[in-house]
Formats: C-alpha cells, structure tokens, sequence
C-alpha cells in the first residue's frame, strides 16, 4: 500500500473515531428561528433550488421553536417604569448662601411684626415667630424682609384673682436669616409701641378699677333712690314717705363703698390676646455674626 493510500485510511479510521462526540454538541438554532419569523423559509428553497432539509431535523426544529414559545409565554409579565409607585421624598427648604459674614452689635433694635397670635393661654416651650416689617440695608451687610425671629414662651398664666391680669414672657433666642438659624440673646421691648420691661407682656391690672365699679353700682343706686325721694317729696300725700328711699340709697351706697375692697379682691384681671401682624421692638442683648 502506497503513501497516499496509508493516508486516507487514516483519515477515514480518525473521522470514525471523532463521529461520537460531535453527537453531543447541540446545534443552536435560534438564528433559525428568527429567520423564519421574518422570512418565508420554505419560499426561498423553492426559488433557489435548495435541497430540503432531511424530516427529522425539520420535527427538531419544530419542537425547539414551541418549547421555546412555552417558555416566552410562561414568563412574568415586565411592569413599565411609569406603573411603579413614585418614592415619596420629604420637602427640605433649602438653605441659601449667604455671600459675606453679618455682624449685628448689641443694643441693635428692630422693628418687627407677629407672625403668631399671642395669648395668655399659651403654655411654657411655645414658639412664636416674628418677621422684619421691612428690609434693612447697611454699607456692610443687608437683611430681607423674610427675615424672621424665634422666641419661645418661659412664663405664662391667665388672669388671676386680686384683680391680676394675665402674663406672657418670651425670650427671644433664634434669628433666621435665608433659612440660616442663629442662636442669640434678645428682649421685647415695645409692644404696639407701648414700653415693655423684663420680656413680660402683661395684662392690666384690675383690682383698683374694679374697686371704683363696685363703688360706682352703690353710687347709681343711690341716684335711683334719691329720685324716688324727689317724685314723693313733690306729692302733699306722699311727702310722708320721701326720706324712706333717701335712706335706703344711703345705707346702700355706703355698704358699697365699704365692702368694695373686699369684694374686688375676688375679681379678675384682663387678659392677654395679641393678634398677628402686631408691631413689636426687638432689641439684641450680646453681639452675633452670621455665617
């Protein structure tokens, strides 16, 4: 046997051999696929003059395909972006940059007007908010309109007996200049451009002017009475009975007046209901540079 002869035998003998384990490599035919939805495959055979493919790589294929199909349909559904709920996020007021420090001295006053209704009715560690009235403008710094103060209520009560009126007192402790808050050292000292002292807003004492109104309810009494004396005095039948109602507006007026002490010890006070938008005088205690 000669060279060429030793040769193919060979060949033949080594492709034998390697059959098998081609036989376990799985054609991929997912190209076909594809191809087949978009073209006519059958069609393009005919009109080439393609040999067909052998029946059963064709039942294969077809198998493959409604597997393939199975398993699309079987799948869970993709949920579009737009249909998922929308993560909610908390409103943050952003603060703004101030551009250069603000240096603001002790002794400095501001005209400012209540954001809050003020009330003796407010209970300790309220808040209430004041707001610059109008812009201030200086050659080294400026403050917005929306400027606001802080102050929170340390004492307060309703009107009380002894003629007591009511009391709030605020210390002022937080300015907030373009949503930067500060800590500082401040007093009222005007409310409705009335002088006020110690951050003590208090209500009108009532126990002398309640003493004069009970005073005054015997004196008008007693007018009603001297009246009647008058009416009967004028009438000859009558003139008998004149000093009788005298008497009694007398006794009555003086009973007023002396008892009056006593009974305006048990009245009250006036209280306290400041509403917003009510000027105030705030006026720094220590000096603070805002930055």
């Amino acid at each position: 046997m000669n060279f060429l002869s030793k040769f193919l035998t060979t060949v033949l003998i080594a492709g034998i051999a390697i059959m098998p384990a081609f036989a376990l490599f799985e054609i991929d035919t997912s190209v076909d696929d594809e191809i087949r939805k978009k073209y006519d495959t059958d069609k393009i055979e005919r009109d080439y003059g393609l040999p067909p493919l052998p029946e059963n790589l064709k039942q294969e294929i077809n198998d493959k395909s409604k597997t393939n199909s199975n398993n699309t349909n079987n799948t869970k559904p993709i949920i579009k972006t737009e249909e998922l709920p929308k993560k909610q996020y908390a409103t943050v007021t952003e603060k703004k940059k101030i551009s250069q420090p603000i240096n603001l001295k002790s002794g400095m006053k501001f005209n400012v007007r209540s954001i809050s209704v003020i009330t003796d009715k407010l209970h300790i560690g309220a808040r209430v908010y004041f707001k610059l009235s109008e812009p201030i403008k200086t050659k080294y710094y400026s403050l917005p309109e929306n400027t606001k103060f802080s102050g929170v209520v340390v004492n307060s009560h309703t009107p009380q007996i002894t003629g007591n009126g009511g009391l709030v007192e605020i210390v002022i402790d937080d300015i907030i200049v373009e949503g930067n808050w500060k800590t500082i050292n401040a007093k009222i000292t005007k409310v409705n451009y009335k002088n006020i002292y110690l951050n003590i807003i208090k209500g009108k004492r009532q126990y002398l002017a309640n003493v004069a109104n009970t005073v005054s309810k015997g004196g008008k009494f007693y007018d009603k009475m001297y009246s009647h004396t008058r009416h009967l005095a004028n009438n000859g039948i009558t003139v008998i009975l004149s000093p009788i109602p005298y008497i009694a507006g007398v006794a009555t007026f003086a009973g007023y007046f002396i008892l009056s002490p006593v009974c305006s010890f048990f009245s009250k006070g006036k209280s306290i209901n400041i509403p917003s938008n009510t000027m105030f005088v705030i006026k720094l205690s220590q000096n603070v540079t805002i930055q």
